[in-house]
């Protein structure tokens, strides 16, 4: 906060993230169920209090589940928001949740076609295109968009869940390989750079529709209880492939069927199918990894932004192919921000050097 006194301005911190660190830790399930109760259902009751009605952007995953079924038993009118490609997990799930939950729910399956034309667009809002980034935009920027078309103007979204109850599957490897005190601080590391690795992304496409972002997970008092929890609660030893384990047991605690609540979680962009049709997508370009490899092309060199779970530490912890970016792809991802001149100049630089290595290749092939 900087206060202005007519000579001077001072910088007067008035929040630190670490002033919600408590050395108290909950080892007990019972008490830190009753904990996160409390915390989680005030933190979705101030957002939605006063509001005649919201948006969840909603994939039928336990996150935005939980958000829906407690926004339910406030009894604030909303809408669920789902989109995907076709033959996408997400809207056939999404659908069959909201049926047994009695959820209002409005989905859009996306088209090859549908993505191409939005591709740009995205690329403009979020000021980005990397792979991982434009890929993870693309269902929330329809979604985002149906809220705004149906008149929302407050969407809740399950982001943060992941950081605070060790939602990502690199977790528990680190849980095995280097114990819970390093698990924890991992964990609370990505919390701190979770604006700019995924609320910066999600917030620029909510205020391009003119939609308030909000993000209970996100909650001080939500952090605070979910930090005291025991990590051993969270993660067991032993390759633990139930992701957000405490998180599930709290939707089983106050209602949500256990089958449901304990559905194997999978990336958002492969079970929307956006993954496959980026993939197709490239390949109309008919320029082939092969080519490009020929050509020198390092994807790396044309991120915008390293971001810190992505870059910092997956490839230690997790499967490299699932995340790294693929060349083909993210040079159609080049071409479109070329085209769009928002590459720069030494990106710029780089492409363009890339792209007349390409042409002689071809010519050389033709």
């Amino acid at each position: 906060m900087a206060v202005l006194d007519g000579k001077d301005i001072n910088m007067i911190p008035f929040w630190n993230p670490e002033s919600i660190r408590s050395s108290e830790t909950i080892g007990d399930k019972h008490d830190a169920l009753q904990a996160y109760d409390a915390a989680i259902k005030e933190s979705i009751r101030k957002r939605v209090a006063g509001r005649e009605r919201v948006g969840i952007i909603f994939s039928g995953g336990i996150d935005s589940l939980l958000i829906a079924y407690i926004v339910q038993q406030i009894n604030i009118p909303f809408t669920c928001y789902t989109a995907g490609c076709e033959g996408a997990e997400d809207i056939a799930w999404a659908y069959t949740i909201a049926d047994q939950f009695g959820f209002p729910i409005l989905t859009k399956t996306l088209t090859l076609n549908d993505i191409e034309k939005l591709i740009p667009e995205i690329i403009t809002t979020i000021e980005d295109y990397s792979l991982n980034q434009v890929e993870s935009a693309t269902t929330a920027f329809t979604a985002n968009r149906m809220a705004h078309e149906a008149g929302e103007h407050t969407v809740l979204t399950g982001k943060a869940a992941d950081e605070i109850f060790g939602g990502y599957p690199w977790y528990s490897a680190i849980v095995d390989r280097e114990g819970y005190d390093t698990f924890e601080q991992y964990s609370w590391e990505d919390l701190l750079v979770g604006y700019k690795e995924t609320f910066e992304r999600e917030n620029k496409i909510a205020m391009a529709y003119g939609l308030v972002m909000s993000v209970p997970y996100a909650d001080p008092e939500v952090v605070k209880v979910a930090f005291r929890i025991s990590p051993e609660l969270k993660i067991k030893r032993g390759n633990d492939k139930i992701q957000k384990r405490f998180q599930r047991e709290y939707a089983v605690s106050i209602g949500i069927p256990e089958k449901i609540a304990f559905r194997k979680k999978e990336d958002a962009r492969h079970k929307a199918n956006v993954h496959s049709a980026f993939k197709e997508l490239a390949s109309r370009n008919n320029i082939t990894r092969a080519m490009l490899t020929v050509a020198g092309y390092d994807p790396e060199k044309t991120a915008v932004e390293k971001l810190r779970s992505s870059y910092r530490y997956r490839y230690r912890y997790d499967n490299t192919h699932l995340w790294k970016p693929l060349p083909e792809v993210q040079y159609y991802l080049d071409s479109i921000a070329s085209n769009l001149n928002l590459l720069s100049p030494g990106i710029k630089a780089y492409f363009e050097k890339t792209n007349s290595r390409l042409k002689t290749i071809q010519q050389n092939m033709a």
